[in-house]
C-alpha cells in the first residue's frame, strides 16, 4: 500500500522529521510517499483567473507545485496529513486547499473522492482539536452530504477527544504510531 504523508508545514526539521522517522522504521510493508510543503512552491489561488483550468484540467495557470502535489495525493491508496497550528494553519497549506476548493470540490470530477484519509493536528505541546479542519477536507472527499458543521467522513483515524493527550502523552508521534500499529495496518485499509 502506498501511503502520502502531505506534512503541512511551511519549515523543515522538527516534529515532522520525527514522525517521518518514525513511520519508515515501523515494521509496515507500506510505501510512503513523504510531501513537504516545505519543498512546494504553492501561490494562493485568485478564484478568478481569465482562463482558469483548475477545475477542467486540474492545474493552477500559475505554474506552482499544485498539480504534482494533487496528482501524489490522487495516486496514493490512503492520504495522511499532519498540520501543526499556524494561525490555525500554514499559508502554504492553506493555498492548497484553495486550490483543492477548485478542482475538488466546485467540479463535478472529484479526483479525491472516497479517498481513505487520516488527519493529525498539533502544536509543540499537544495533540490538537482537528474537528475544523476535517469539516474542511471532507468537501473534497464527498460528492454531496457533507456537513459544515461536524466531520461525517469516515475519517481513518478517531475523533479528537482530550483523552488522546492523556493516552499519548500530549505527543502526536505517538498517536501516529499507535494509528498505523492498528488502524494503520496492512488489512486496515482494501
Amino acid at each position: 500500500m502506498k501511503i502520502a504523508v502531505l506534512f503541512a508545514s511551511n519549515r523543515h526539521g522538527g516534529k515532522h522529521e520525527e514522525i517521518k522517522q518514525m513511520l519508515l522504521s515501523l515494521p509496515l510493508p507500506h510505501g510512503y510517499d513523504f510531501i513537504e510543503m516545505a519543498d512546494c512552491e504553492i501561490t494562493h489561488c485568485k478564484q478568478d483567473c481569465p482562463g482558469c483550468v483548475i477545475k477542467s484540467e486540474g492545474r493552477c495557470l500559475f505554474g506552482d507545485d499544485f498539480e504534482k502535489i494533487q496528482k501524489r495525493l490522487v495516486s496514493a491508496d490512503m492520504n495522511m496529513i499532519v498540520v501543526p497550528v499556524y494561525c490555525p494553519y500554514p499559508s502554504k497549506f492553506t493555498a492548497l486547499m484553495e486550490k483543492l476548493l477548485g478542482s475538488c470540490y466546485l467540479t463535478e470530477n472529484k479526483p479525491l473522492k472516497n479517498k481513505p484519509t487520516s488527519i493529525f493536528y498539533y502544536c509543540s505541546s499537544k495533540i490538537v482539536d482537528d474537528t475544523g479542519l476535517k469539516i474542511l477536507w471532507q468537501k473534497y472527499l464527498m460528492d454531496e452530504g457533507y456537513s459544515f458543521s461536524e466531520p461525517n467522513y469516515p475519517f481513518l483515524n478517531q475523533r479528537f477527544d482530550e483523552e488522546l493527550n492523556k493516552r499519548f502523552d500530549r505527543d502526536i508521534t505517538k498517536y501516529i504510531r499507535d494509528f498505523m500499529l492498528t488502524a494503520g495496518n496492512p488489512n486496515f485499509v482494501q
